[in-house]
């Protein structure tokens, strides 16, 4: 079509610019195709800001438009808009009947894994996908992301790896190989695909979040500095503030992480999104009842499981809530969500097993507790939402501690250390040390103790001193001397 535009005397400037394919899709209204096609051009070069405006004119444009409420849902889930972004993909849910077979995969896929947060079905939907056309790369590159939430990081490594054989300019596929990289601790293999995914110019928010991950895990500033710096100046610089705030928080740094977790609020606003706020409130709320704030976790949990959206807020208000011993909210809280997200993966495997072992804990039962963690292990190593990896391992950990079995704990605390790329900015990796310390001290080798309590505190040398584990941790460390 752009060779006979130019014959017919188009210029070439005007047929670069506008050159946009029309993807396929159901629509009798040509000008909805052709607004959609802009905006999905947007969202699969991973710029999701620019592709709600013309995929919201499409769906104006034809109300019945079941793919492009679909992939609005997607561009607004990655943007952090959940209440938005499962409004339109019901909406899409519920016209899939008027999409292709094709466009019904998506539409269905999407609603499992963002909707409902079934992971397990969609990694059958997806797999059926793959073999029914498996020259489209989208169906790959959803295939890796579910795997990912699943724990099954070589089965996600090996789907991006296609997606990429199929479409060599599929920037997903690059970020999906980077990212199993990442979690399989293999850093110097996420690097190498962030070089290529640079040389074809391919490297969006996601590359340049993976290269900060593993920057954070290897103790480069300079690399710190340099990836954080990227999102500077566009509405991507919400998302390094809010990892960087995290990143802060896990060195006990909590008051800059306050600050930063602001500034990062306010971008946000500033582009048009809420949901980084709730996210954001839900993660300090986690992170001040591990941390002992036990008043500022209650205050913001009690605040947090009233916002709209996902299964997010709820959640991390009952995990919030169970970890301060407050399990009358917790079970109320897990009620709903048992109810309201029945087949939600991350609902079922992390946010439920621990928070009734938390409750249990508290009632100084360990043995429930144990069991109540069993059907976490299914996906314990996987990428639980946004609750935050390593919950089920944590708390399993905090258990064998409570039964003064040091050998048990030592080895749960162990296995969140030894996967750091998991979730580079977790609270769990430092805490992780120090529960590590208190294993080797029931074990009474003093020796290991006093070098786990070393490593804790040469990670917090720069930490607020009135953070409550961390004056826990001195007294503790100062008796084994």
């Amino acid at each position: 079509a752009s060779d006979l535009r130019q014959k017919l005397g188009e210029s070439i400037a005007s047929v670069q610019q506008f050159a946009t394919p029309l993807e396929r899709a159901t629509t009798p209204s040509l000008e909805a195709l052709k607004q959609y096609s802009l905006g999905y051009s947007f969202h699969n070069r991973v710029d999701d800001d620019a592709a709600i405006a013309p995929l919201k004119r499409a769906v104006a444009l034809d109300p019945n438009f079941a793919t492009a409420y679909a992939v609005l849902g997607v561009a607004l889930s990655n943007n952090g808009d959940a209440q938005q972004a499962n409004e339109y993909l019901r909406k899409a849910y519920d016209l899939r009947d008027r999409a292709s077979e094709n466009e019904k995969f998506y539409i269905e896929g999407h609603y499992y894994d963002i909707v409902t947060g079934d992971e397990e079905s969609a990694v059958d939907l997806y797999k059926r996908w793959t073999q029914t056309y498996p020259r489209q790369n989208s169906a790959w590159d959803n295939l890796s992301l579910a795997y990912q939430n699943l724990g099954d990081q070589q089965n996600a490594l090996a789907a991006a790896t296609e997606a990429m054989r199929v479409d060599p300019q599929d920037e997903y596929g690059y970020q999906n190989q980077m990212a199993s990289y990442l979690y399989l601790n293999r850093y110097d293999e996420a690097k190498a695909v962030a070089e290529a995914a640079k040389s074809q110019k391919l490297d969006g928010v996601v590359i340049h979040q993976i290269l900060y991950a593993i920057a954070a895990i290897q103790g480069d500033q300079a690399a710190v500095q340099r990836e954080f710096s990227w999102g500077n100046g566009k509405a991507d610089e919400m998302f390094f503030l809010q990892r960087q705030s995290f990143y802060e928080d896990s060195l006990g740094k909590i008051k800059l992480s306050r600050e930063t977790a602001q500034h990062g609020v306010e971008v946000a606003k500033r582009y048009g999104h809420t949901g980084i706020g709730i996210t954001t409130l839900g993660g300090q709320a986690m992170r001040d009842a591990a941390h002992g704030f036990t008043e500022s976790a209650r205050q913001k949990a009690s605040s947090l499981h009233h916002q709209p959206g996902d299964s997010f807020p709820a959640a991390a208000a009952a995990l919030t809530f169970s970890s301060i011993g407050d399990s009358a909210q917790s079970l109320k809280l897990l009620e709903n969500l048992n109810k309201d997200y029945p087949s939600d993966s991350d609902v079922k495997y992390s946010v439920i097993p621990a928070v009734q072992a938390m409750n249990s804990l508290h009632r100084n039962n360990g043995a429930d507790a144990i069991a109540a963690l069993e059907a976490g292990r299914k996906c314990e190593l996987g990428q639980n939402g946004v609750y935050g990896t390593y919950w089920v391992i944590y708390v399993r950990g905090l258990v064998y501690l409570q039964l003064r079995d040091g050998a048990k704990a030592a080895a749960e605390f162990q296995k969140i250390i030894d996967h750091p790329g998991l979730n580079a900015f977790s609270q769990f990796l430092s805490l992780s040390k120090l529960g590590l310390a208190r294993a080797y001290t029931l074990q009474a080798d003093n020796v290991k103790a006093r070098a786990a309590y070393q490593d804790f505190l040469a990670l917090w040398k720069d930490a607020d001193p009135d953070v409550p584990v961390l004056v826990a941790a001195k007294a503790e460390y100062a008796k084994l001397k």
